[in-house]
């Protein structure tokens, strides 16, 4: 696994920001499958919605009820 830093931050199950992103496989509103640089994170919720994606930077804020 690589030592990349990356941040994950929940905020009152209603809003995910992401750093050291490096791909998103897929994404609906239900479902995230976001992949860093230390492996893959999914993440399960409602009514999801990506407000932000940046690759360049890492960067992935989603909105909506996070399970």
């Amino acid at each position: 696994m690589s030592s990349a830093a990356h941040n994950v931050i929940i905020e009152n199950r209603k809003r995910i920001s992401m750093s050291g992103v490096t791909d998103v496989g897929s994404f609906d509103e239900e479902t995230l499958n976001i992949v860093s640089a230390d492996g893959s994170i999914t993440v399960k919720g409602e009514n999801l919605q990506v407000t932000k994606l940046s690759l360049e930077s890492g960067e992935l804020c989603a909105e909506g009820e996070i399970n």
